[in-house]
């Protein structure tokens, strides 16, 4: 998987800033360029090689119909807007689910050449160091992330009634544009802690598995188990992750 993420990075970098094919996938800014589908396309091909019975998931293609004992769930790349308008922020994202949990997976940055890896039960590394959630106590000293779904009018409100809530306490937020790398970076305690909506299983399925391994807590915002397919995600440490919690609750009053 790591050679993969890496061949996929150095596509990317090399198409970095060069003519690309752009397409609105829905009218809402929602874009996907040539290189989306090159990555995805260099990414099935080098896994079918190995595993050609397994099953994918792709923000591109869909899902197949083959084995669904074992299913790669893919992001290509992950921040398109950013790669289509020259800002180097973005990344490759795989997991690997088995029997329906997530068993492993990968999120590179070819940019920086940042490897985030991790493997249930045996912890996330960033390069060969293990990773851990930040261990700040204080919620109101904690630097977060967030992102805007790209329709926005389904929510506005109340997405912005959160964003508004957290600043209002003077909390530092950063919004990258890159789902993974903010799970990745939550992770590595780079974050204390990170919430969106509107994602999809390929933009988080392998910085959720990051994030439990690294010590730290997924929810949605109901205060469940964050689970692959839920519209609302808050992962951090757990205090973090309690504070943000009931502000999206205070938010429904």
């Amino acid at each position: 998987m790591i050679s993969v993420l890496e061949e996929s990075g150095t596509l990317l970098k090399e198409g970095f800033g060069s003519s690309l094919m752009v397409k609105d996938k829905d009218g809402s800014n929602n874009i996907v360029t040539d290189y989306d589908f090159r990555s995805e396309e260099l990414i099935i091909g080098r896994i079918k090689e190995m595993y050609p019975k397994h099953s994918f998931l792709a923000e591109e293609s869909g899902m197949d119909k083959n084995d669904k004992g074992f299913r790669w769930i893919i992001d290509p790349l992950d921040g398109t807007v950013n790669f289509a308008n020259r800002i180097p922020i973005f990344c490759v994202s795989i997991a690997l689910e088995v029997d329906g949990q997530l068993f492993c997976g990968g999120v590179y940055n070819p940019m920086t050449s940042e490897m985030f890896t991790v493997k249930v039960g045996a912890g996330a590394f960033f390069g060969t160091e293990k990773m851990f959630v930040s261990n700040k106590a204080s919620f109101n000293s904690s630097l977060l992330a967030t992102g805007f779904p790209y329709h926005m009018k389904k929510s506005s409100q109340s997405i912005l009634k959160v964003l508004t809530k957290a600043i209002t306490k003077g909390v530092p937020i950063r919004r990258l544009g890159a789902a993974a790398i903010d799970l990745a970076y939550t992770a590595d305690g780079r974050y204390e802690g990170f919430w969106e909506t509107g994602l999809q299983p390929w933009d988080v399925a392998a910085g959720i598995l990051m994030v439990r391994e690294s010590g730290g807590s997924v929810k949605n915002f109901e205060g469940n188990e964050y689970s692959l397919g839920d519209n609302s995600i808050v992962a951090g440490n757990k205090i973090v992750v309690d504070s943000l919690l009931e502000i999206v609750r205070s938010n429904e009053n």
